[in-house]
This record gives C-alpha cells, structure tokens and sequence, in this order.
C-alpha cells in the first residue's frame, strides 16, 4: 500500500481527532503568523523610537551648547567659548565640533576672528554705536579686551594656527544653504568608514550685541569672515545667521542598541514557535492520532 492510501486510512480511522489536529495545526500556525507580525511590527517602531530618541538628545545638545556660547559671547568672554570647544573636539562622545562662520570657514582653527574683532573694540566710533544699540554693552567690550584677547592670543601662541586662506567646512552647498535661509537647525545621518554618525547643523543669530564686535552680516564679501553667502543683509540684518554650530558625534551604540534587540526578538519569535510546534506534536499524541504506517500495512 502506498503512502498516499496510508494516508487515507489514518484519515478515515481518526477523522475526529485529525479535524481536531487540523484546527489546532491552522490555529498554531495564524498565531505563529500574527505573533510574528506584532513582533516584527514593535521592532521596526523600537528601532524608529531609538534612532528619533537620539536625533533629539543630539539636537537638545547642540541647543544647550548653542546657549553657553552665546551667553559667554555676551559677556565678553570668548576665551572661555574657544576653551570650550577645544574641550568638547577631545571628547570621545563628539566626533566632531566646530563652529563655523557663513562662508564656511572655521571660526577656532584661524585667527582672523581675533583679527577682525580686535580692530571694532578699539575704535570709538564702533563702542559709541554699541552703548546706544546695545546700552551697557561697553562693560562687555572691557571684558574683550582686558581678559578675553589676552588668554585668546596665549592659547593661538600654544597652538598652530592657519595662515593664509582659511581652512573650509566640508558640506554641500545645498544643506548649507538650508541653515543659512531656513535659520533652523539641521540633523542628518552619514555613514562614515562604515558607522552612522549623526550630525546637527544649528544656526546662531548674528543679534544685536554680536553685532557690535562682529559687525552686520556682509553679503558675499570674500575678505570677510561673516560674509552670507545667501542673501543681503540690509533686510533684517539682526535676524541673519552669524555662524553654525556644528556638532557630530557617532550612533555605534544606537545600532548596536537596535541588533541587541533584533537578536532578542529573534530568540523570542523562534523559541515561542518552537514552543506552537511543541503543542502541536502533544495535541496530536492527546488526541490519539496514530500514523504510524505499520498499523495500517
């Protein structure tokens, strides 16, 4: 007798307990498939919740830095901001740091920053227009000049800095002008050698009392440091972007947050249908279904 009439005749002889076997099998098997989904579904949204998770805390960063700069740039001290993002370059968290003018040349790593604002703080003109634009801005500029340019020109003595045309931000022309025009901050992820990295791009406002060191915002004045690439700057000079905070830093151990999840899921989905298979087999021996061929040979 062939296996096909074995078949047949076991059918025959437990039809109660195949059906019974049957539905249990497709029941199995719908739970299998629908625990599966769930699974794959709470997963795909783990991994999204992770990655969005940590594109906030990066831009939540960058708010934060963003502030101290600006409030220490308030009150004079641009040393303790130069310090500051010398600190964070060596931190092994941060890939990278940079602040970054307009026509995206490096705000720390040349000195015609220190160049051009040591010019405006000496000139009468230039502190009589601050006070009145900015009144008891004048305190601030002292600070500039009697503690800030003197620890600023010690570290630039430290340390080598370009000469010549100033080194530049590498960055599409199109992003760039996104955080120019749009003055809101920019997340991206980039592969780098093989590992995600996100990167913040945050505008910094070129506001009153940053003009009074700095000066407007030049459109398109190559010799300039704070020349805007994108736009002229006599429409809103005070709302003008004045430089970019840069912040990049790696998201290894996001990723490997989300394969240590994929692994358990893995574990989870294969060990529960190991476990639907388990029932199955002790559902058909509870059931007494016998198929064993030589029972019907």
């Amino acid at each position: 007798i062939g296996g096909a009439e074995r078949m047949k005749k076991a059918i025959r002889r437990n039809r109660a307990a195949f059906a019974m076997v049957v539905i249990a099998a497709l029941t199995l098997v719908m739970l299998a498939v629908g625990f599966g989904t769930v699974l794959a579904f709470n997963l795909s949204a783990t991994s999204d919740s992770l990655r969005a998770q940590d594109t906030k805390a990066g831009l939540d960063e960058t708010a934060t830095l963003e502030r101290a700069i600006t409030a220490n740039m308030i009150e004079g001290r641009a040393d303790i901001v130069r310090n500051l993002v010398h600190h964070l370059r060596n931190t092994p968290d941060i890939a990278m740091m940079e602040v970054v003018r307009t026509n995206k040349t490096l705000a720390y790593t040349d000195d015609a920053t220190r160049a051009a604002v040591g010019k405006r703080v000496v000139d009468p003109a230039v502190i009589a227009a601050g006070e009145t634009a900015v009144p008891g801005v004048t305190r601030a500029l002292d600070m500039v000049k009697l503690v800030a340019f003197g620890r600023i020109d010690q570290s630039l003595a430290e340390v080598a800095t370009a000469k010549g045309e100033a080194p530049k931000f590498a960055i599409d022309d199109a992003t760039w002008k996104e955080v120019l025009t749009k003055r809101e901050p920019v997340a991206r992820v980039e592969d780098i050698d093989g590992v995600p990295h996100l990167t913040v791009l945050r505008p910094m406002a070129n506001g009153p009392t940053c003009q009074v060191c700095h000066g407007a915002i030049v459109a398109n004045a190559a010799d300039n440091p704070y020349a805007n690439m994108y736009g002229p700057s006599n429409d809103d000079p005070g709302n003008h972007t004045r430089a970019v905070l840069v912040v990049r830093r790696s998201q290894a151990a996001v990723e490997e947050q989300i394969a240590a999840n994929t692994r358990d899921t893995l574990l989870v989905g294969g060990g529960t249908t190991l476990g639907l298979l388990v029932v199955l087999f002790l559902a058909s021996r509870v059931f007494g279904l016998r198929l064993r061929p030589q029972r019907y040979g």
